[in-house]
């Protein structure tokens, strides 16, 4: 947690942010669902959208400006 959401004095005189040491703990929750549609015998199409929320310490970091994502996917495979 600390390499990601920390700020130690220097990097707090460097960047103008305020001092901030978290704790362990978890760092985010979220869920993730996609789908498989077949479109012919050899190919396939794949979708998935994750939804992800930081918590406790990593949100309360003055790093973390957003504290949820939303990403979505798209992807077309074949197989051999």
């Amino acid at each position: 947690m600390d390499s990601y959401f920390g700020i130690n004095p220097t990097q707090s005189a460097r960047s103008g942010l305020a001092r901030f040491n978290p704790k362990s703990g978890f760092k985010a929750v979220g869920a993730e669902l996609g789908f498989v549609y077949p479109v012919f015998e050899n190919w396939e199409i794949l979708t998935m959208i994750e939804y992800s929320q930081l918590i406790g310490d990593a949100a309360d970091s003055p790093i973390s400006k957003d504290d949820s994502v939303l990403f979505g996917g798209l992807t077309v495979s074949y197989k051999f």
